[in-house]
């Protein structure tokens, strides 16, 4: 079970009473979130926000977004790393939806591979995002465009997706890994 926080001290409640794995969204801002996955060997979430939850779709800008990332990301793993972290409990996840165009997500989703340079496995959270959207549908109707762009987010390197539609989502990965893996 993940807990998702950016708060060490709820991050240490949680693991002390059956979670097992930290999200954070703030990808380690609050560096004792280290001390605690490094402490209690969990895997730990980073991942990367734009702004903060009440700003970050304001007009969200990157020189690069795909270098902007990798840098990001190059740094927090050598902070997570120093803190005593295993590399093997690091997954990164770009933040899809988290101060980011719909340019810039698809960009995203398009370029996975490119992280793998970092040996983490990385997770993908586009589960019924507004970047999603059709003809303004609401999220419970984002089913299908929510697995049809997961399934390019595996077939370009996604290790981890997240999803709201357990079963669904199961029946349609479980056919792309037989095919892709054939």
């Amino acid at each position: 079970y993940s807990i998702d926080t950016y708060k060490p001290n709820v991050a240490s409640y949680c693991i002390e009473n059956g979670f097992n794995m930290i999200n954070d969204i703030t990808g380690g801002q609050n560096k004792d979130m280290f001390d605690v996955a490094s402490n209690y060997k969990v895997p730990i979430i980073l991942m990367h926000m734009q702004g903060n939850p009440t700003n970050m779709q304001n007009k969200p800008k990157y020189n690069n977004i795909i270098d902007d990332l990798k840098f990001f990301f190059e740094k927090r793993i050598n902070v997570a790393i120093k803190h005593g972290i295993n590399p093997k409990n690091i997954i990164i996840d770009p933040g899809i939806g988290f101060g980011k165009t719909v340019s810039q997500n698809d960009k995203i989703i398009n370029n996975i591979s490119k992280f793998k340079d970092f040996g983490c496995p990385i997770l993908i959270g586009l589960s019924r995002k507004s970047f999603l959207t059709y003809k303004s549908n609401k999220p419970k109707d984002r089913l299908e465009s929510s697995l049809a762009v997961s399934v390019i987010a595996i077939n370009n390197g996604a290790d981890i997706i997240r999803v709201h539609d357990i079963k669904k989502s199961i029946e349609v990965f479980s056919i792309i890994d037989r095919v892709l893996n054939n």
